[in-house]
C-alpha cells in the first residue's frame, strides 16, 4: 500500500513516461544485491523440508543365519541379522506449520526489500526531475538576461541609451545567470551519473538512457 501510494503521489506531481520508468525499474530490481539476497533466502526456504532422519549402525552376533525385520511404533525399521546391522529412522510430519512459516517469512522479507529499493529509487528519480527543472529554469533565465543585454547593446549603438554604465549592469546580470545555469547543469548531470551507477550495476548506461527519457518527458 505504501509503495502504491508513493507511486500515485509521484504520478500526480509529475507526468509519467510509463515505458521508460518501467524499464528503469526492471534494471534496478535485477541489479539490486539486497533483493537478490532475499530472493535466494526465499528459494532456500521453499526447497527446505522438516523431515528428521537418523541412521544407526551396530553389530549383532547370532548363531543362525536367519534375518528378520521389524518396525516399531515410531516407524523405525531394523533387522536382527547376523553381523553388521543398520537402522534407519525417518520421521515425516503429517502436519507441519514450521516450513510454511519459514517460507512466509522469507517471502515477506523479499517483498519488503523490493519495496524499499523501489521507493528509494523513485525518490531519487523525483530529485532528478527537480534538478532538471532547476537547470531548465536557470537556463531560461540566462537566455532572458542575454536578450536584455543584446537589446541594450543595440540601444547604445543607436544612441537610445542615456548612460553606457547601464549596459554593464545587464552584462553582469547576464554573466551571473550564465554561471548559475552552468552550475545547475553540472548538479543535474552529476546526480544522473551517480544514480545510474548506484542502481544500474553493469547496466548503468542503459539505466541512464531510460532516466534521461523519463526526466525529459516529465519536464516538457
Amino acid at each position: 500500500m505504501k509503495l502504491l501510494a508513493f507511486i500515485l503521489l509521484i504520478s500526480l506531481c509529475f507526468p509519467v513516461n510509463a515505458d521508460s520508468i518501467d524499464d528503469a525499474l526492471a534494471i534496478v530490481i535485477d541489479n539490486s544485491a539486497t533483493i537478490s539476497e532475499k530472493t535466494i533466502d526465499l528459494d532456500i526456504a521453499r526447497n527446505g523440508h522438516d523431515w528428521a532422519s537418523e541412521v544407526r549402525f551396530g553389530y549383532n552376533y547370532k548363531q543362525n543365519d536367519s534375518i528378520t525385520a521389524s518396525a516399531d511404533t515410531d516407524g523405525n525399521i531394523a533387522t536382527d541379522s547376523k553381523g553388521l546391522n543398520g537402522q534407519l529412522t525417518l520421521k515425516i510430519p503429517l502436519f507441519s506449520n514450521e516450513q510454511n512459516s519459514k517460507v512466509s517469512k522469507a517471502h515477506a522479507a523479499a517483498a519488503v526489500e523490493r519495496e524499499k529499493v523501489v521507493v528509494s529509487f523513485l525518490s531519487v528519480v523525483k530529485q532528478l526531475i527537480l534538478l532538471n527543472q532547476q537547470w531548465k529554469s536557470a537556463d531560461e533565465n540566462y537566455k532572458l538576461k542575454q536578450d536584455k543585454l543584446e537589446y541594450y547593446k543595440r540601444s547604445l549603438k543607436e544612441g537610445l541609451l542615456e548612460s553606457p554604465a547601464e549596459l554593464w549592469v545587464h552584462a553582469e546580470a547576464s554573466k551571473a545567470a550564465e554561471h548559475t545555469a552552468a552550475e545547475k547543469m553540472v548538479e543535474y548531470k552529476t546526480e544522473l551519473d551517480i544514480v545510474s551507477r548506484q542502481f544500474g550495476g553493469a547496466q548503468w548506461r542503459q539505466l541512464k538512457t531510460y532516466l534521461i527519457a523519463h526526466v525529459n518527458s516529465t519536464n516538457k
